[in-house]
């Protein structure tokens, strides 16, 4: 009895020992499998950042600090936080950086505002597209439109290369560019601006002594040619308008209204671009600049509304205020000089399409 007893303990204690090794090996196991569990946890706080709207994807990346702080700037936050989807061709700081530094410093003031949102409009595209979905050709952005290239190099956008595609946001996707994207025409709109800021104000006697008026009742017999040629200060404009074969349009019935810039508002433009356009074999692009001058109808200051108007050449941006009226960046100095066929409104500036400026000095090289 008790050798049975005995051999009872024996195997009870040998039962418990093989069960105390099996557990110990499953829960060793069971530690051992776990350890991808951790990768899986990690991948998913990966994927639970990505899902961060544009704007929380760009603030979590020191690359796009620039980027971020223009966006506020522009105060273009709630729309990149918003529900449509969106893709932004979104510039590093190096990109901004390589942008000459004074022109990022004005952009950020505040007074500045609308030229920064129209900048970072041109980056920002309808839609979710992702780099699969792009193709060589034309795309609109919500300022404009940008060339894509696709080839076995790489993406590029205009003249900025896709340097990291397909970041994805809770709210569309976000490539990567080494440029920053510049919207045609956009650089001299900022520097035409940028010299106006530099001159000193004069005060109302000084302005009244530099407006080149005119005697309007003179001025209501004769048409929009002769007028202009019996006034010194738009010799420039007179011979331009000879050049480009427009004294019979610019006599004709009409009535057209014309925003009249003076001898120094051509003086004013880059150097070599005033000779270059009166040479007979640049008549085209003459007529081009002139023609974004002249309005069809009689249209008198009272008439003109903040807004666009369409010219012979293109729309015109208009700005009335208690400071006056601006036509693009140009200012009305002098208003209401009757023609017999129509009204000149004399500007300090000459008006550039958008693009011209460019156009004219490749074709110079």
């Amino acid at each position: 009895m008790k050798t049975s007893l005995k051999l009872l303990s024996i195997s009870l204690v040998t039962t418990t020992a093989l069960i105390l090794s099996s557990a110990l090996g499953e829960t060793t196991q069971a530690k051992t499998s776990q350890q991808p569990l951790q990768i899986t946890q990690a991948t998913e706080d990966t994927e639970a950042t990505e899902t961060e709207d544009i704007v929380g994807v760009a603030s979590a990346d020191e690359t796009f600090s620039t980027l971020v702080s223009a966006v506020e700037a522009a105060g273009l936050v709630e729309t990149l936080q918003g529900e449509e989807p969106l893709t932004v061709f979104a510039p590093t700081n190096d990109a901004f950086e390589a942008l000459p530094e004074e022109i990022v410093a004005f952009l950020l003031e505040p007074e500045n505002q609308d030229l920064l949102e129209e900048l970072l409009t041109y980056h920002v595209v309808e839609g979710n597209v992702l780099s699969t979905d792009l193709e060589t050709g034309m795309v609109d952005s919500l300022g404009g439109e940008i060339a894509i290239e696709v080839s076995e190099e790489g993406v590029m956008a205009n003249e900025a290369t896709v340097i990291a595609a397909d970041v994805e946001a809770s709210n569309g996707t976000i490539h990567a560019i080494d440029s920053v994207l510049i919207p045609e025409g956009f650089l001299e709109t900022v520097e035409a601006r940028m010299a106006e800021a530099e001159e000193p104000e004069m005060d109302a006697e000084e302005a009244e002594a530099e407006e080149p008026e005119m005697d309007v009742e003179e001025a209501e017999a004769k048409d929009l040619v002769t007028l202009a040629q019996n006034e010194e200060d738009f010799s420039t404009l007179v011979a331009a308008v000879e050049t480009a074969g427009l004294v019979e349009t610019l006599q004709g019935e009409g009535p057209f209204t014309v925003f009249a810039p003076t001898d120094e508002a051509f003086d004013a433009l880059p150097e070599g671009v005033l000779e270059f356009l009166l040479e007979p074999e640049n008549q085209d692009l003459l007529e081009r600049i002139l023609t974004y001058h002249v309005v069809e109808g009689n249209i008198m200051s009272t008439d003109l509304e903040t807004g666009s108007i369409e010219s012979l050449g293109g729309g015109i941006a208009i700005n009335v205020s208690e400071e006056g009226v601006k036509i693009n960046n140009a200012d009305v100095v002098q208003a209401d000089v009757e023609a017999s066929n129509g009204t000149v409104h004399i500007i300090d500036t000459v008006l550039a399409p958008a693009g011209f400026l460019q156009t004219v000095e490749e074709r110079m090289n």
